[in-house]
């Protein structure tokens, strides 16, 4: 089953592959380039993924900024995030796992970093966007999450901290 699955994607990529590569005759193949390059969004993020990468996602378009920081507002609990919060820092003693500690921990400084976001402008102070170009692909079995920077430097501070 997987190898008759793995044959249908590699001759459709194959195939879309060869169709994307045929132009008009009554025009350079140069101007063609240069027309579809501004409409490609995703070819930044693409560049980066290996072509031996067992999957991968990118973005294509992205909605303005504003209304995706609005739709990140409206998914926020009803309930405070310091009482969540409060909640996870109490689980801590009780995990044995050092892994799990850790990945809690990780987990706590990330939500603590997030709690005072109330505007666009904080979101930007902590080096994100908040509509980026992104890819998420595989490198062997781990996955590989890329996505632009509102501020490169205010992001390294935010890592920093956590």
């Amino acid at each position: 089953m997987k190898t008759k699955l793995s044959l249908a994607v590699t001759a459709a990529l194959l195939s879309a592959g060869m169709l994307t590569g045929c132009s008009d005759d009554n025009e350079s193949t140069s101007a063609a380039t240069q027309e579809e390059a501004p409409k490609n969004n995703a070819a930044p993020m693409l560049k980066y993924i290996p072509a031996d990468s067992p999957y991968f996602m990118a973005t294509r378009e992205a909605m303005p900024e504003q209304d995706a920081f609005d739709r990140y507002q409206r998914m926020q609990p009803k309930a405070s995030i310091e009482s969540s919060l409060d909640e996870l820092r109490e689980t801590l003693p009780e995990i044995d796992d050092e892994v799990m500690y850790s990945l809690m921990t990780v987990l706590i400084a990330m939500s603590e970093e997030l709690v005072d976001v109330e505007t666009l402008d904080d979101v930007h102070a902590l080096g994100l966007k908040m509509n980026p170009q992104a890819a998420l692909y595989g490198l062997g079995v781990l996955p590989v999450l890329r996505m632009q920077l509102q501020d490169e430097d205010a992001f390294r501070e935010t890592l920093q901290r956590i």
